[in-house]
């Protein structure tokens, strides 16, 4: 389970962790793992073949994975399983489908919320690997939406897998992620009349959720600039909130908008959430 990581991804960080509440990528993502996929490709060796040698990103994937579940992906020619498709597909066919199933599973039926919910969580991800290969090694996989791979197992959150995970410059992830996630903002727009402030606004907690587990466990300040960059006035989500980060205190990030998660059945609201101080809890 990796239920602590992603509480620490949405909560307050001045509450315990018991008294957090979960916020859009908990529901997600604390469900059982699916079985086994972590251990089908590790270290670039693919089940049943030869190893694969990926140069420049293979040892930085391993070593993130140390960092915890949500920031573990397979990589290497071999799919870890059957079902994987590109991104692409999620956003152009497959998107009312993924969504109905994240609002069955949250409760909200397949609406708004499970549209911003489903947002969410894959901005998440992406975030997660792309700034912890920056932190780790100041290098970045294309994370561009033809690139990356994925699955909805029955139980459990979307799984990610990279076929070709090629270095990049670490300065690039902030137009690679976003660009990816352009299209599905655009159609999440057009069929669920989601917001494109709460859009934003999800993608900028996203990357402030990444950082602050990698504040925690990954030594270094590439990280925090590259989120601070994006966050900036002039910056490509200038606008969404307030980034606050002090050494040995950690990541603190009050967002400008709400991603509706509130509207579950028994949820109360995210730790970074602008409904907070409106309601002066």
């Amino acid at each position: 389970m990796i239920t602590p990581d992603l509480r620490r991804y949405r909560g307050d960080p001045l509450l315990p962790d018991a008294a957090r509440p979960a916020g859009p990528a908990d529901a997600q993502a604390v469900l059982p793992a699916g079985p086994g996929i972590e251990q089908v490709v590790v270290g670039g060796v693919s089940a049943g073949g030869p190893p694969e040698i990926i140069p420049g990103m293979d040892d930085v994937l391993r070593r993130l994975a140390a960092v915890g579940p949500f920031f573990t992906v397979p990589y290497g020619q071999e799919p870890p399983g059957p079902g994987f498709r590109p991104l692409t597909s999620l956003y152009d066919g497959q998107l009312a489908p993924y969504v109905a199933e994240v609002g069955r599973r949250i409760g909200s039926g397949p609406g708004r919320v499970a549209a911003s919910t489903a947002q969410f969580g894959i901005a998440s991800r992406l975030w997660s690997v792309g700034l912890g290969c920056a932190a780790l090694a100041g290098r970045v996989p294309d994370l561009a939406a033809d690139r990356v791979w994925w699955r909805l197992p029955q139980e459990g959150s979307l799984q990610l897998w990279l076929p070709q995970p090629d270095a990049r410059p670490a300065e690039g992830l902030g137009t690679s992620v976003l660009e990816n996630l352009a299209v599905l903002e655009a159609r999440l727009r057009e069929r669920y009349g989601v917001s494109p402030t709460v859009l934003r606004g999800n993608a900028a907690s996203g990357l402030v959720g990444a950082l602050r587990v990698l504040t925690d466990r990954v030594p270094g300040g590439t990280a925090v600039e590259l989120a601070r960059s994006l966050l900036a006035e002039g910056g490509a989500l200038a606008g969404t909130g307030t980034l606050v980060h002090e050494e040995g205190l950690g990541v603190a990030f009050a967002r400008r908008s709400c991603c509706l998660y509130y509207r579950v059945p028994g949820a109360g609201l995210c730790g970074d959430c602008v409904l907070r101080t409106r309601r002066g809890t």
